[in-house]
């Protein structure tokens, strides 16, 4: 069934939500919508809840202090891993997945020894469900374009990749297959964020490229926090240079 169509009473409400907090960067916003997709978690629309879950737990990993990264990048796993059990063809599920594992090497090495290979079988998974996904295809570029070049990474690749998903976001209508359990069309302006952001990461820095990226994000999602921040500092370079 279609997300639009038919959601849980106050399921709707609960993802606007979650995705104000997102762009606001509201932590604790994020942590009471969590607690509002808990109702959902033994129903139909079980995996839905975990992925927004897992979304959530992610979104608040890098401002959380280091032993509180850790149990948020665990409980985001723990979440996806029911989303995945639940509906193992949930490609939204895998890409998160395979977006997430590379921060164990920071907060977990040991466990990232054992888990560290299996982002890219999430990914591929990921792919195989779901290629024109434009979060799926997003979380391929960003994969390619940090990834050092020893590993397969690839930063005009990346690059590449990160555009695709952007005209993806662009020619995608709200409403998809019902087959799919995630019909949600979301995640636009951050990809426009990652997006200048690699862009100010490549040898030669093309700072106009990546302004006009952080000002479409912003255009996307005015409460858009961290793109404003990277279209001041942006504008605090030019004036000091």
């Amino acid at each position: 069934r279609s997300f639009l169509e038919s959601p849980p009473e106050g399921f709707a409400e609960a993802f606007s939500a979650l995705n104000a907090a997102i762009y606001a960067g509201d932590d604790e916003a994020l942590s009471d919508v969590s607690e509002r997709f808990a109702a959902w978690t033994d129903g139909e629309w079980a995996p839905v809840a975990h992925y927004c879950r897992a979304v959530a737990a992610w979104q608040r990993i890098g401002r959380a202090e280091r032993p509180a990264q850790l149990m948020l990048l665990n409980a985001a796993v723990g979440h996806l891993d029911e989303a995945i059990e639940l509906r193992d063809d949930y490609a939204d599920a895998h890409a998160l997945k395979a977006r997430i594992f590379p921060l164990y090497h920071r907060l977990d090495p040991q466990r990232a020894a054992v888990i560290g290979p299996l982002s890219g079988e999430h990914l591929a998974l990921a792919e195989v469900h779901a290629p024109e996904n434009p979060r799926v295809v997003a979380a391929r570029g960003m994969s390619l374009f940090y990834q050092p070049a020893e590993h397969g990474g690839d930063k005009n690749r990346g690059l590449e990749k990160l555009r695709q998903a952007l005209e993806l976001f662009e020619n995608t209508q709200p409403a998809v297959e019902e087959a799919t359990v995630d019909p949600m069309s979301w995640g636009e302006a951050m990809v426009w964020s990652w997006y200048g952001g690699a862009l100010l990461r490549l040898p030669e820095p093309d700072r106009d490229a990546a302004r006009q990226a952080f000002e479409k994000a912003v255009a996307l999602e005015p409460g858009f926090a961290r793109a404003r921040t990277q279209l001041a500092e942006l504008s605090g370079d030019a004036a000091d240079s």
